[in-house]
This record gives structure tokens, sequence and C-alpha cells, in this order.
């Protein structure tokens, strides 16, 4: 997803080999790729309510997998949110992460609908909230955490970027075929398939999108206690 290399990675990594606003040209967002919380069948809890009470109740004893930056910065920006002390378990990419979800042996993670979601259908995976800013349309019934009354909201996103200095034509007319494309109803019926929630806009309005994303994935990375890697 483009909000790693052209967002968090800013607050993730002390130093990058290329800025991501100046060494690129913005064209066009496409959409959302919605996050969930998915729990061990077994786990002591079936939403984010039952999650956060039985978390106080008991200190230290849960558990969460962290694979990716998106996991690791939505699961400890939780716990300070909501108050609760979960134990991380850092894993090198998600699949494990999942793998040791669904056997049990941690309590819970943060995935992307579309690799959740195969788990949640064959019953090996509880899916307990959206951690992003809507319902996925594939999930039209697992509330958001605002919904919930958790202020918190992290969404991955994909989007179109070109090279630094793109002429401004090439950059609209580029824009302008993503939009004309994506808002065909086959392709429409394609990204939902693929888990993705359509946003499209202007390339200014990518460029505002990305500058509050980099501001909030700074913010959370900071509330969390993240520290930089290299």
């Amino acid at each position: 997803t483009t909000n790693s290399s052209h967002a968090a990675n800013l607050a993730l990594f002390k130093s990058l080999p290329y800025d991501p606003v100046k060494d690129f040209e913005c064209v066009a967002l496409f959409g959302l790729a919605p996050f969930l919380i998915v729990a061990t069948p077994n786990a002591p809890f079936n939403n984010v309510k039952e999650l956060v009470a039985y978390a106080k109740a008991n200190p230290g004893k849960l558990s969460y997998g962290a694979g990716t930056s998106t996991a690791t910065v939505s699961g400890e920006s939780f716990n300070r949110i909501a108050g609760i002390e979960v134990l991380r378990v850092p894993y090198k990419s998600a699949p494990p992460a999942l793998t040791d979800v669904i056997s049990g042996t941690i309590h819970y993670t943060f995935i992307d609908v579309g690799t959740g979601l195969p788990h949640v259908r064959g019953g090996r995976l509880k899916p307990i909230v959206s951690t992003s800013s809507q319902r996925s349309p594939n999930l039209p019934d697992l509330p958001t955490m605002r919904e919930q009354g958790i202020e918190f909201d992290l969404d991955a996103w994909y989007a179109l970027f070109a090279p630094a200095k793109t002429p401004a034509a090439i950059v609209n007319r580029l824009n302008a075929i993503v939009r004309e494309e994506y808002s065909k109803p086959e392709m429409q019926a394609r990204m939902r398939d693929f888990n993705v929630i359509l946003k499209l806009g202007s390339p200014a309005d990518l460029a505002a999108f990305q500058k509050a994303e980099i501001a909030k994935w700074a913010r959370f990375v900071k509330e969390a206690g993240i520290e930089p890697e290299g």
C-alpha cells in the first residue's frame, strides 16, 4: 500500500533514500484499504468494548501480533487511547502473525480486510472491529472504532504518483484517465472484490490527503512511543 512509502515511513525511519513529497508529483488517489482487528475464535471477547473491558480487568494477559507498520502503530495507539495494557508480539510479516492468531498462540492482530476476510468467512478468525474511517463494504455489519466510542481510525491507501517535475499536462491527463476508468461500474465492482473503498479526486486532493496522512502517522507514532528505526 502507498501509505507506507508515502506517509508512514517518514515517522517510522530516521532517514529515507527518497523524499515522499519532493521527489514525486501527486496524480490520483485510488482508494482506502480497510483494516480490522481479528481474534482467535476462542478469545474471551466478541467486540471491541468487551476486548477493552477484558484487557482492563486482566492487564498484561492479552497479546496482539504486529507484522506490519500499520499493525504496530494501530496496536500501540489503541493501547494508549483505550487505556489498556496488551503485549505486542513482533513478527517479520503479517502471515505468521495471522497463523498464530488462528492457532490461539496470541489473541488478536490488525490486518487488512482482503487478507482477513477468507479466514473470517471460514470461521478461523473472529472479527472484532474495523479500525478504518468507514465500514468495509464486504463486512457491512462490523462497526468502526469511532462508532464504538473509541476516537481512532487508520487506513491503508493506494495512490498514483509520478516522478518530480512531470509536466502538469501529463499529470492532469493521467488523473483524468484514472477517474474515468475507476468510475466505470465494472471497475468499481472489481475494487470491491479487492476490498478497496474507492476515493477518487484531483491531484490537489491527493496532495492534501497525503499531507494530512503524514501528520497523522507522525502523531500516532510519537504518541505510541515508537522509536524510528535506522
